[in-house]
């Protein structure tokens, strides 16, 4: 691109280039409670005690309006926990306390695009009596939002005309490709002759460690570990 200024009696040529980039619009932290009560199925054995908890944030809706972000979603919980029967002391539930959240940010319109995320910083689940829970969580909500931006910039005057230059040089990053991609691995394992036959799963947990990954023509290569533990 090729710009001409006037400067007194000349014309300088200025020689430009587009800068192509990602601009932060805005973002926004808040930090909810939720303090919820929750029955148990009818389909469920009665509590004794907790054994054990854990929880994930799901986020069902986030979008854009004038000014503020919306979020909605649930936090999914699990609970491993001892019942009053004899046989199959042993149980789990599964259960969701829903939540929605507005984030004010200035300068967000409704057609921009907001990307949220959440941290669980908490999660306490106490027994009120046999039939209900009392599940408490402290979650961290964050909303951002990024604008593309064309930028121009001179690099040279293009008459030819002796003049001076002072050049920076400055490292930048192009993006070539974003690319999200599901990898199903399916296995299966003999339980040893020694263990009891299985009835029903109660609690299982899955850990990604040791990942790698290695550039090779055309393609990113994966490796790592799944670590699997089922009770």
């Amino acid at each position: 691109m090729v710009t001409k200024i006037r400067n007194g009696g000349l014309f300088l040529e200025f020689q430009k280039i587009k800068l192509h980039r990602s601009e932060k619009n805005g973002a926004a932290v808040t930090q909810i409670t939720l303090d919820d009560d929750y029955n148990v199925p009818d389909y469920r054995q009665d509590i004794v005690k907790v054994i054990k908890e854990r929880g994930e944030l799901r986020f069902d809706e986030v979008k854009a309006m004038e000014g503020a972000a919306w979020i909605k979603g649930s936090l999914v919980f699990k609970v491993l926990y001892r019942s009053d029967k004899q046989e199959g002391k042993i149980s789990c539930l599964r259960g969701e306390i829903p939540f929605q959240e507005r984030l004010n940010m200035d300068g967000l319109s409704e057609y921009d695009a907001v990307h949220a995320t959440g941290d669980m910083e908490d999660l306490t689940i106490g027994v009120i009596n046999s039939r209900k829970l009392n599940v408490r969580a402290v979650i961290v909500l964050t909303a951002s939002s990024e604008k593309e931006v064309d930028e121009e910039l001179t690099c040279e005057l293009s008459d030819g005309s002796s003049y001076e230059q002072n050049i920076v040089e400055k490292e930048a990053l192009k993006l070539l490709v974003v690319r999200r991609d599901i990898c199903r691995q399916k296995s299966e394992a003999v339980l040893p002759s020694s263990k009891p036959n299985i009835r029903e799963i109660l609690w299982q947990s899955m850990q990604l460690r040791n990942v790698e990954s290695r550039l090779v023509e055309g393609n990113i290569r994966l490796s790592g570990e799944i670590l699997v533990s089922i009770l």
